[in-house]
């Protein structure tokens, strides 16, 4: 995690580029909110896929003086790694500095490690990459081994995890009241828990 720190902190221009599922789309979404934080004390530039159009919303956040942090969000419906890799178009001619993988909510936990790392080769350039560990869900068993599985392929292709799983086991708030009636995709307020430990990790010395 040094080097993402160090390039999310740094005073250059910066590049990052999110891939993952719906729990970080939309106005609502982690990404989104993420964003805004981050536009707190420095411009950025918000660029959300929309497949749709096969083009990029854009929103400009934040003040317009210093050096600019663009965000690339392309969170899809029903997001898988395997997925992502495929879908080359919305990120092939980019070239971040830091990508984030936040997939769990419909991985298959078995193929985990193969799709991470045919995602990872699929990446343009060679970017730093962390992989989310995502919320749990109301039966959480399943997304529980879920994220086991994902942090095992971080502790083994040596990519650093971040674990928002635990930061909603650990919230001040009980579990129903972050996640939207189906349970699994966090709503706006467990968005901005999400979005507020993105911010806390990359902030750390």
């Amino acid at each position: 995690m040094a080097a993402i720190r160090d390039a999310w902190q740094s005073s250059d221009e910066l590049d990052i580029l999110v891939l993952g599922d719906e729990s970080g789309s939309g106005e609502t979404g982690w990404v989104r909110q993420f964003a805004e934080l981050a536009s707190q004390d420095r411009p950025v530039v918000y660029l959300e896929w929309d497949s749709a159009s096969s083009d990029y919303d854009k929103a400009e956040l934040g003040a317009t003086g210093g050096a600019r942090t663009n965000i690339y969000n392309v969170s899809l419906r029903d997001g898988t790694a395997s997925k992502a890799s495929q879908a080359k178009k919305a990120y092939g001619d980019s070239s971040p500095d830091i990508v984030i993988l936040s997939f769990g909510n419909h991985e298959d936990r078995t193929r985990v490690a193969d799709s991470y790392d045919e995602l990872v080769a699929s990446l343009p350039g060679s970017p730093l990459v962390v992989a989310l560990l995502q919320n749990p869900h109301a039966d959480e068993g399943m997304q529980r081994e879920n994220a086991r599985a994902i942090k095992g392929w971080g502790k083994n292709s040596q990519t650093p995890v971040m674990d928002v799983f635990a930061a909603f086991v650990n919230a001040d708030k009980p579990l129903d009241e972050l996640l939207t009636d189906g349970g699994e995709i966090p709503n706006q307020v467990g968005a901005r828990l999400w979005a507020d430990y993105i911010i806390e990790q990359l902030g750390k010395e």
